[in-house]
């Protein structure tokens, strides 16, 4: 199973096994949105990202997947694809569109004064109902670790590339913070889900899952 649907099926009815069923049976016919894709592509989603990807490259996840235009995508005439668009211009696609919104590792890229206007533009885009899927770095454990018991992080310097990716990340989050903003900008019954401790650049890493 591609990466966005293994990991976003996991999470969702990690979050919510009382919706189980739901999610199974309905999940690969939901619209689906992958915001931030990068190279992970699947041809099953709605694929945005800024980047001028070569879609013939072979180290591209997805196959089969092919430039779209926003007309297509808000008059719902593709079920798959990838869209050239920055995720800061996600207001151009129409409100409550999509069935799931997938982000992996791109909300740290927001610039911090832009970050709940741009949530909230991506939340917009969830039909009510609808599931929203955040993973980012968790800078307070980064922080706790290091100058803590050092667990997973022995230098300031190794816990740097974590928290600032050479200067590509413009935002920080906690658990507790992401979850108070995603519930102030719409979303609703929002679960931090529990680390997989074996894996350290897992347990960098904060997920959260909501409905609209």
């Amino acid at each position: 199973m591609p990466f966005v649907n293994h990991y976003c099926k996991k999470y969702l009815i990690d979050a919510y096994p009382d919706q189980k069923d739901i999610i199974e049976n309905n999940f690969s016919s939901w619209y689906k949105l992958n915001v931030g894709c990068g190279t992970r592509l699947d041809n099953t989603w709605i694929n945005v990202d800024e980047l001028n990807l070569d879609l013939t490259d072979k180290n591209l996840e997805g196959e089969n997947i092919d430039y779209i235009n926003i007309h297509d995508v808000n008059n719902k005439f593709v079920s798959e694809g990838f869209l050239q668009l920055d995720f800061y211009k996600l207001d151009k696609l129409n409100c409550e569109l999509f069935d799931v919104i997938f982000s992996q590792h791109v909300v740290e890229h927001i610039m911090h004064d832009r970050v709940d206007q741009t949530l909230k533009t991506w939340i917009s885009l969830l039909k009510p109902g609808g599931y929203f899927y955040v993973c980012t770095p968790d800078f307070k454990f980064i922080i706790d670790d290091v100058y803590g018991e050092q667990k997973y992080f022995k230098t300031i310097d190794e816990a740097w590339v974590f928290i600032f990716n050479g200067g590509t990340h413009f935002s920080g989050h906690d658990p507790i913070n992401l979850k108070n903003r995603l519930l102030k900008l719409g979303l609703s019954n929002v679960k931090i889900l529990p680390r997989d401790e074996d894996k350290k650049e897992v347990m960098a890493e904060l997920v959260l899952v909501g409905v609209k």
